[in-house]
């Protein structure tokens, strides 16, 4: 069973509610999660987690403040450690598609 340490996921947050990592025939631990506006202007963010066989819009469970808003060009650092088995996934949504950029980092391990 490897285990490996990497950027887990990187991309932009979406517009609608959708997953930014999915932690598919691994566990995973998740060290952080940096979120980045690159936007003219504030937009907020909502980021979820959700477990294996969780019903989406029912079972998630928020990480970070409802409706937090992220100025123009400012990031915030999530650094609370999180854990996932197979199937969990963090989910997200902005108020604008494209201009939030987010980077996961942690530690997976294949599961067996």
């Amino acid at each position: 069973m490897a285990v490996e340490i990497a950027s887990l996921a990187d991309e932009q947050v979406p517009a609608t509610l959708g997953d930014l990592y999915l932690a598919d025939g691994k566990s995973a631990l998740i060290k952080n999660m940096i979120f980045t506006n690159t936007d003219s202007q504030a937009r907020t963010l909502n980021v979820y987690f959700l477990k294996s066989g969780g019903s989406p819009g029912t079972d998630e469970r928020r990480i970070l403040a409802k409706d937090l808003v992220l100025p123009s060009g400012y990031s915030v650092v999530h650094d609370a450690e999180i854990s996932l088995s197979d199937g969990d996934k963090i989910r997200g949504i902005a108020s604008a598609a494209d201009v939030i950029d987010y980077v996961i980092n942690g530690v997976e391990r294949e599961v067996v």
